[in-house]
């Protein structure tokens, strides 16, 4: 048997297609289920002007994710304008509103609260060993890093947002 992992609307067309199956959906396992994680190196954030630069794209992050949660047609909008599918410009808010319901909904894709922590993703570290991506003793509070996330929180909170 072999498995990959895919978008869950993709997997909804393959199910159409032939006899796979889904095997689990993270969301399910996860308290949080993160799909979209930004990642640098500490000396990267070191250099002038790089850490303010994080702290505002997660800021900015976390201000689409929560107007995505609440507003769908400003999603469709931003959907139409920026997804890379063929045609996504042409996207009907009959065929769009399933998918962001569910995302919203049962996914959860896009959390208010931005922040990933260690302990966030001390459930994952054994799959990836059972995987063989991580050898060693590697301690996730040694590779993540929430400050840039709680300062950009910290300054949404500020704003009002």
């Amino acid at each position: 048997m072999q498995a990959v992992p895919i978008h869950f609307d993709q997997a909804a067309e393959l199910l159409k297609q032939g006899p796979y199956k889904v095997l689990f959906q993270p969301w399910e396992f996860y308290r949080l289920w993160v799909n979209e994680v930004w990642a640098c190196s500490g000396g990267w954030l070191k250099k002038p002007g790089n850490a303010r630069a994080a702290i505002d794209l997660l800021k900015a992050t976390t201000s689409a994710f929560r107007r995505a949660n609440r507003d769908f047609t400003w999603y469709l909008q931003m959907y139409r304008k920026y997804a890379t599918i063929p045609k996504a410009n042409e996207t009907t808010e009959e065929t769009l509103k399933p998918l962001w319901a569910k995302l919203v909904k049962d996914v959860r894709a896009w959390p208010d609260y931005n922040i990933l922590t260690a302990n966030d993703m001390k459930d994952l570290l054994p799959i990836y060993k059972a995987a063989g991506d991580i050898r060693g003793s590697l301690k996730i509070k040694d590779v993540i890093d929430p400050s840039y996330a709680e300062q950009a929180m910290k300054e949404l909170r500020k704003q009002g947002l």
